[in-house]
């Protein structure tokens, strides 16, 4: 007998899900406008918020690398979202394009098996799992390979 790949089921049945599931749709609090539904996550506590090296990469990448502004995007930061889950927030926010920094708790809690810079389609966002921010800001090769191995295959 064939099985059929839930994956390929779930995008052909994706508006679906998204009708039934509406009704209980959690709101994210975000920064940016999400223009082009391009959406980072990242965790960081309330006090201290971004670093400015992380900042600063953050900022790299997205004007230089994606030449887009931080307007386009949204920030997600888990620690200001209670029990946050990826899949809620795909949901909520219907991002084309995502990358989760860090936060592999919530990729183990999602039960996707993916490695760091890879790319995985999750309903119909094309979703980046990328090692935390400071990660990239202390290492160069590491910066190098989310570049070439994850955003530059996102574009």
């Amino acid at each position: 007998m064939n099985q059929v790949n839930y994956e390929f089921v779930e995008m052909l049945f994706d508006e679906f899900y998204c009708v039934k599931e509406k009704q209980n749709i959690k709101q994210y609090k975000y920064e940016g406008s999400n223009k082009l539904r391009f959406v980072f996550v990242f965790d960081s506590s309330p006090e201290t918020q971004l670093h400015d090296a992380e900042m600063s990469l953050l900022m790299n990448i997205i004007s230089s690398g994606l030449k887009i502004k931080l307007e386009d995007i949204a920030l997600v930061n888990i620690a200001q979202n209670e029990n946050a889950k990826l899949s809620d927030i795909i949901l909520s926010m219907k991002p084309l394009k995502m990358i989760v920094w860090g936060c592999d708790e919530l990729v183990k809690n999602e039960e996707w098996k993916m490695e760091n810079n890879q790319i995985a389609n999750i309903r119909s966002t094309q979703l980046l799992k990328a090692a935390t921010l400071t990660e990239y800001t202390q290492n160069q090769q590491a910066k190098s390979a989310l570049w070439n191995n994850g955003i530059k295959k996102m574009l």
